[in-house]
């Protein structure tokens, strides 16, 4: 028959490295979360016809979330920001 390990010799559970992971996984998901909406944002751009506020919003959309995954969990307040800013830009291209 196969050994079969004792519980005693089994490696105890590295909490610390647990809650570090689950921290950058939740995150990386609220920053992601945020770019999917500022990228929703862009796609608004491009149908009101602005194909220029687009493409900025889009370069200031990679620039935003790779600083938003840089400084962790700071970072988010940047995408929102990105996100209200093109809220209000959306909403004068309408009027």
């Amino acid at each position: 028959m196969a050994d079969s390990k004792d519980s005693a010799e089994a490696p105890t559970m590295d909490y610390a490295q647990h809650e570090g992971t689950y921290s950058g996984f939740i995150d990386v998901s609220k920053v992601g979360t945020v770019a999917c909406g500022n990228i929703l944002l862009a796609l608004v751009f491009v149908y009101q016809d602005a194909p220029v506020q687009a493409s900025l919003f889009t370069i200031a959309l990679i620039i935003t979330t790779a600083i938003g995954l840089a400084v962790r969990p700071a970072g988010l307040y940047l995408c929102i920001g990105q996100f209200l800013f093109g809220a209000l830009l959306m909403a004068f291209n309408a009027a």
